[in-house]
């Protein structure tokens, strides 16, 4: 056979979310084939890699990316509006009622718990 083959393995690597799609085999044997989105994932995670020649980029959730401070929340990070978006800590929206402090972040959404500041009294 003269025709010349194209190895997918040698095609270049797809961006984070992307994998090669239509490259080499039977039905495309001269091409490397195009780089596509990977399915979307779930809201709360994010791609950390290509898919190769698969539909498989690998996720991580969106907690791993850390924590916020107590106050802010993890904003825009995965699913399918930011795939390959670890996100990043943002003031939650809510006006705190008067004496009232953040007692917690709200890790993947706009929802901080307030409440009156704690206090410790030392025994006497």
């Amino acid at each position: 056979d003269s025709c010349h083959k194209t190895s997918c393995h040698g095609a270049p690597a797809c961006d984070t979310g992307f994998y090669r799609k239509y490259c080499g085999g039977h039905n495309y044997p001269t091409g490397y084939g195009t780089c596509v989105r990977c399915t979307p994932p779930p809201a709360d995670r994010y791609f950390i890699s290509h898919g190769y020649l698969n539909d498989s980029c690998q996720t991580e959730t969106c907690v791993s990316a850390g924590e916020c401070t107590v106050g802010e929340y993890r904003k825009d990070c995965g699913g399918e509006n930011d795939p390959t978006s670890r996100g990043f800590c943002t003031n939650c929206t809510a006006t705190l009622l008067p004496g009232n402090v953040w007692l917690t972040d709200g890790d993947l959404s706009d929802d901080c718990t307030q409440g009156l500041p704690t206090t410790t009294t030392a025994a006497r």
